[in-house]
Parts: C-alpha cells; structure tokens; sequence
C-alpha cells in the first residue's frame, strides 16, 4: 500500500561492507508510528539478492542499483507513492 504523503528520510550512506547500521535506522523508523507509512527506497551499489531481501524484511518498499538514471529513479518513486505530476 502505497504511503498517504510523498515525504523522504534521509540516511547517511553506510561504511564499505557496513549495511547493518542502515537496516538498523530503518527498523528505527518503521517502529515510529508517525513515520511508519513513510515510503523508503534504498539506494545501493550492491544488486545482490541477500541485500534487497533483507531491506524488504526491514521495510524498505523499494531498492534502486547505483548507478541509475532519472528514469529509472522516477519508476521506483511511483512504484512507492504513485504517478508523479
């Protein structure tokens, strides 16, 4: 289900090879009822399978593979809060 309002929280970017932090932060977020509808789109250099599983069981709604073009982030945006006018 899509969130109620387009909003964005933004995240450091974690160390080489430290993913954990992040996932923990997410979980932070998602466990904030003020905060838990809010759409959330990982953006990674890693395309691995292991890693968009686990952002989807921390709640991430949607993950896009660095790099990437403004299309491809457009879709993903969508994908999460619906056409963009």
């Amino acid at each position: 289900m899509p969130p109620s309002a387009a909003r964005a929280i933004p995240l450091s970017r974690p160390q080489a090879g430290r993913i954990g932090p992040l996932f923990h932060r997410l979980r932070v977020v998602r466990a904030d009822p003020n905060l838990k509808t809010v759409g959330f789109i990982l953006l990674t250099g890693r395309a691995d399978r292991d890693l968009v599983q686990r952002a989807a069981q921390f709640g991430a709604n949607n993950y896009l593979v660095k790099p990437f073009t403004v299309a491809g982030l457009k879709q993903k945006i969508e994908q999460v809060v619906g056409a963009l006018t």
